[in-house]
């Protein structure tokens, strides 16, 4: 069985269930897909006044999506945060997790979100996500690219917060196999098969 690699919890409070706030995070490139996240918060925003989505991160379709936001007339409403060093305090202030990548290398980020309490949807992109979400157990996955299935899932979320809070402590549980710890010892225990005579 592989062993995944540890994913350290980021510093930072456990997420606010109640914050009226999606978190994103990632290089502001086209991979990582915050064009489609636009599209799809910008859909559900009218039915949830007080909800805002923040984007942490920077690269060069900064200006790209800025003109986005403004163009669905979602200024104030879709935040680009910049870089942060603090991502665990941002992620502490939000209530969701979105990713919306159009392909990933493993999805790390979805483990940190998991670690902080945040419930996580995310685009059954290929590689990563499927290999760490249990879909509706501990976070949502979405058909990739989908932007309307995003929408869609982003409303129930926003419209449920038992369902959040249920999804997150999954969530935790998930995370905490990630600890270096917990990998740590699973190697060790690996390592200690693999030294044991042979009969």
């Amino acid at each position: 069985e592989r062993i995944p690699n540890p994913v350290p919890p980021l510093d930072g409070d456990t997420a606010d269930p109640a914050a009226q706030v999606v978190v994103a995070a990632g290089r502001l490139t086209r991979q990582k897909g915050f064009d489609l996240l636009i599209r799809a918060f910008a859909e559900v925003a009218p039915r949830r006044p007080g909800w805002e989505l923040r984007i942490y991160g920077s690269g060069s379709d900064r200006a790209a999506l800025e003109r986005q936001v403004e163009e669905a007339g979602m200024t104030g409403r879709i935040r680009l945060m910049g870089r942060t060093r603090r991502l665990g305090e941002a992620f502490a202030a939000a209530s969701v997790f979105a990713l919306s990548s159009r392909f990933e290398g493993f999805g790390m980020v979805i483990v940190e979100a998991m670690a902080a309490g945040l419930p996580v949807v995310s685009f059954d992109c290929p590689r990563g996500p499927a290999d760490i979400i249990t879909p509706g157990r501990d976070g949502v996955l979405v058909p990739p690219g989908d932007v309307g299935a995003l929408a869609r899932e982003l409303d129930a979320l926003m419209a449920e917060p038992d369902r959040r809070h249920a999804l997150a402590s999954a969530g935790r549980e998930t995370a905490r196999a990630y600890d270096p710890r917990a990998i740590a010892a699973r190697w060790t225990a690996l390592l200690d098969e693999l030294m044991q005579p042979t009969s």
